[in-house]
């Protein structure tokens, strides 16, 4: 199912891409790694600009005449932080990179503020949605505090969208990582190879401290962690979902302090620097009790390296002194309880301890259908969807909306086998198909 996932997400942002002239469509997080179902988290989207490119500051690539392109410096800012100097105004230019432009008097020099960049962000949509069912939403700070989202929320699905500019100098800003030595096998010299040949990004982020707050941009590598989650085993994998799920379940409502993109950090180190022989079917809940062990030594330190570029901190204090506390003893309980503390997430502790062998297969055959029908209706949506199809009992229907009406109702017969009973009877239809969305979100959430 994780292989599925991340084909359809791909090859749907591939169809996304195609029909958008001016950005690239990148799924990214639990989505894009596989590793949650299309209702477990919030579908986060990376739009990059086409027409515009980053290059580090050394870094001597041509480009066609119609690109802009921005050279990387990092001398007045922090670490992973970068001031964008124009090199070359292309062509092609989209009012909103127009409007961010900036000129420094003194020396000529031209640069995009990333201020000016998400203010006229704002009064832009960048959806390409049209479907009724979903309402767009400006754009609002994400949990770091100076990030950026667009919002687009339905009943059951939130998708978050983030505009931003690629890079292409990966390679030239991962040197450190390249050559960093290494005990054990991962990642691999191909692997290395594969993560520094993807493209990273620049979001419009500033520091907390930069002496340039409105001109700093922070580098993220997306495309580079998703090549180092691909190469996670089954067993590696898992560990991650279980922690996701100690953290929403046991920490989360105590303090967000952790978050997803943290946990999947203190793998990747965890990983670097144990031998992967360590990580098999057999020992998951040995490797869980030492990710929290790292997890609770990043609290009690206030410290977390970027896995490839450890100058960067990415875990910053926000809890007060008692909240802390209760955070560091209720991880610290859960660590003495080992694999037990398991027990305290409902659908695991159901799985494990109520459900039998057979009941457990079956549920799991159940759902993986269930998903597997939502993610082909998902990578057919497109077309449905510009054609403003509305389906009804006897309409005809052109062949692939005709298999896409049947993928509906096969969901529908999964979740609840009597809905066609009740679509016949008084119940108003719409109040038919609304508990059909919840039935389904709850059972692939």
């Amino acid at each position: 199912m994780v292989q599925h996932r991340r084909a359809v997400y791909r090859s749907r942002d591939e169809q996304e891409t195609s029909a958008d002239m001016y950005f690239c469509h990148v799924t990214t997080g639990s989505m894009a790694q596989g590793f949650a179902s299309i209702y477990e988290s919030a579908h986060d989207t990376l739009l990059v600009d086409k027409h515009v490119v980053c290059v580090y500051k050394d870094d001597e690539m041509r480009f066609p005449k119609s690109f802009t392109v921005f050279s990387m410096h990092e001398e007045y800012s922090q670490p992973g932080y970068f001031c964008l100097k124009a090199k070359q105004l292309g062509s092609f230019r989209q009012t909103i990179i127009k409007r961010s432009l900036l000129k420094y008097r003194k020396y000529g020099d031209t640069y995009i503020s990333s201020e000016f960049y998400k203010s006229h962000v704002l009064n832009h949509t960048f959806s390409s949605s049209k479907d009724d069912s979903f309402d767009i939403f400006p754009a609002q700070k994400n949990d770091t505090g100076n990030g950026m989202h667009l919002i687009v929320r339905g009943d059951l699905t939130t998708i978050l969208r983030m505009p931003l500019l690629r890079c292409v100098s990966t390679k030239l800003l991962l040197q450190q990582w390249i050559s960093r030595p290494r005990k054990f096998l991962w990642p691999s010299r191909e692997l290395i190879d594969a993560v520094c040949q993807q493209e990273c990004h620049v979001l419009p982020v500033c520091s907390p401290d930069g002496k340039h707050r409105k001109l700093e941009w922070r580098v993220h590598f997306t495309m580079s962690e998703l090549k180092l989650t691909d190469s996670w085993s089954q067993p590696q994998y898992k560990l991650f979902v279980l922690l996701k799920i100690i953290n929403r379940t046991l920490y989360i409502p105590i303090h967000h302090a952790l978050t997803s993109y943290m946990i999947k950090h203190v793998l990747f180190w965890m990983f670097e620097t144990e031998d992967r022989m360590q990580f098999t079917e057999d020992n998951v809940f040995e490797a869980l009790k030492v990710a929290l062990e790292k997890l609770l030594n990043v609290l009690k330190t206030n410290k977390l390296q970027h896995y490839l570029t450890p100058e960067i901190n990415l875990y910053e204090n926000k809890m007060d002194y008692f909240t802390k506390q209760e955070l560091l003893r209720k991880m610290e309980e859960n660590i003495e309880e080992g694999a037990d503390v398991l027990k305290h997430c409902p659908r695991i502790n159901e799985a494990l301890y109520k459900m039998t062998s057979l009941q457990l297969r079956e549920y799991g055959s159940a759902r993986d259908k269930l998903e597997t029908l939502r993610l082909v209706r998902l990578h057919s949506w497109r077309h449905i969807r510009e054609n403003r199809v509305q389906w009804h009992e006897g309409d005809e229907l052109r062949p692939s909306e005709q298999l896409n009406k049947r993928i509906y109702f096969r969901m529908n017969d999964i979740v609840w086998p009597e809905w066609r009973e009740y679509s016949s009877s008084d119940l108003d239809a719409d109040d038919v198909r609304r508990m059909l969305r919840e039935k389904i979100h709850d059972a692939l959430a």
